[in-house]
């Protein structure tokens, strides 16, 4: 049956490929190996059950999917609300991708389940405060995140692969693209806003300005592997790391002087691009050849939640420091509640501001660029301790790690 509908699919767009130069026996090939390997796959739906190697279970799960499609379709039309059927259709197709391309769904529910709980509660926790009921959300996502763990350790097959921990690389390359990633998106939450809010660029000429930093870090992962052949890697990545914490540094002296930011911003794109690149190589070199596509999973989904809870960390480090500055101000002719309105985030405090008098609003204006001024600052210095203490930490590391490869 397969190889009747591969046919029917060559004839029909056989020509037009051949015209844009595609070897159709290689594609043949390709699309055949795949089609067998998709028959054979052991999909969530069935994983409990005895399997036959030989049943098509992914030409019933495509029927089966047509006819669901069919009946959401019927009923999407039918609803009077296009945002409500965009919703549902959405979700329809986020499932279905789910339940077809993961075999464990559980792990990655476990894995939701663990993460929003806890930046919802560090979130909430930064804006209102440390009370018991933002408290409960971070316990709740912890407590699933051990048993998520725990999950992990029994499966044969799981979603993160906690063997290749065990491999000093590995832990060593994940701790420095995590750890600089979370230091790089947390920090450039600020730059954003300071451009457009503190010096009143225009979103096209804040979004140019940030350009040279872009530049250098591409031309710091070109440059990694090169230098990798002349420098030892090790020594590299500390170093690369502690260029991170020079650049965080120089955000501490931020004010209404555009170099500072440039310097800043250079310095850390600088050493995030070189260490980035030379631990993602490292990833690929310490795991078994045969758990490549696992440890390449592992790197994607550890430095993307780096670059995640960076944005939520640093921002609510930012957000605690900018509303405490607010709680003494003292601005003449602001009535109390835009000081209130202009406590909640400087953008608020700027569309407050053209509401009042200009005497009221040049002093709210002063407030509460010193106050995001001094945010900045803060979360800047923070994140340079807190890198200054990883990259020592991380250069032990590669000083103590004698780099074998455990079975995993």
């Amino acid at each position: 049956m397969d190889k009747v509908l591969l046919n029917i699919i060559m004839a029909v767009f056989g020509r037009l490929l051949r015209r844009q130069g595609v070897d159709m026996q290689s594609l043949y090939a390709i699309v055949e190996t795949k089609l067998t390997m998709d028959k054979r796959r052991v999909y969530m739906q069935w994983r409990q059950r005895q399997q036959n190697e030989n049943r098509n279970h992914l030409l019933f799960v495509l029927i089966t999917y047509c006819l669901f499609g069919l009946l959401i379709g019927a009923f999407v039309i039918s609803l009077p609300s296009f945002m409500v059927s965009m919703i549902i259709v959405h979700t329809y197709i986020i499932f279905m991708m789910s339940m077809t391309l993961i075999t464990d769904f559980a792990s990655v529910l476990l894995l939701i389940i663990t993460i929003l709980p806890v930046t919802f509660g560090i979130k909430e926790i930064a804006e209102q405060g440390i009370r018991l009921i933002f408290l409960l959300p971070v316990l709740i996502g912890l407590f699933f995140g051990v048993i998520f763990l725990r999950r992990q350790g029994k499966l044969t097959d799981p979603l993160i692969n906690l063997r290749l921990f065990k491999i000093p690389l590995f832990r060593i390359a994940l701790v420095t693209t995590s750890i600089a990633l979370f230091m790089w998106c947390g920090i450039f939450l600020f730059v954003g806003q300071y451009l457009q809010l503190v010096l009143g660029m225009t979103p096209l000429a804040a979004g140019l300005w940030t350009l040279p930093a872009a530049i250098i870090s591409t031309f710091s992962c070109s440059f990694a592997d090169p230098l990798s052949k002349i420098i030892r890697k090790s020594l590299l990545i500390t170093m690369a790391l502690f260029t991170m914490c020079l650049g965080l540094s120089v955000f501490t002296q931020i004010g209404t002087n555009l170099t500072v930011l440039l310097i800043a911003s250079m310095l850390i794109s600088t050493g995030c691009g070189m260490a980035v690149t030379l631990s993602m190589g490292n990833v690929m070199t310490a795991a078994p050849p045969e758990r490549a596509g696992a440890a390449a999973g592992i790197s994607e989904t550890i430095t993307t939640l780096g670059g995640s809870f960076g944005i939520a960390l640093l921002g609510s480090i930012g957000v605690v420091v900018y509303r405490f500055n607010f709680s003494f101000a003292k601005a003449v002719e602001v009535p109390p509640a835009a000081i209130h309105a202009a406590s909640n985030t400087f953008g608020a405090a700027i569309e407050a501001a053209k509401n009042l008098p200009p005497n009221g609003s040049r002093s709210l204006n002063h407030i509460a660029q010193n106050a995001f001024l001094d945010s900045f600052r803060i979360s800047a210095g923070v994140a340079a301790a807190l890198m200054f203490i990883i990259a020592f930490v991380v250069g032990m590391m590669f000083r103590r790690a004698n780099m074998p490869k455990v079975a995993v």
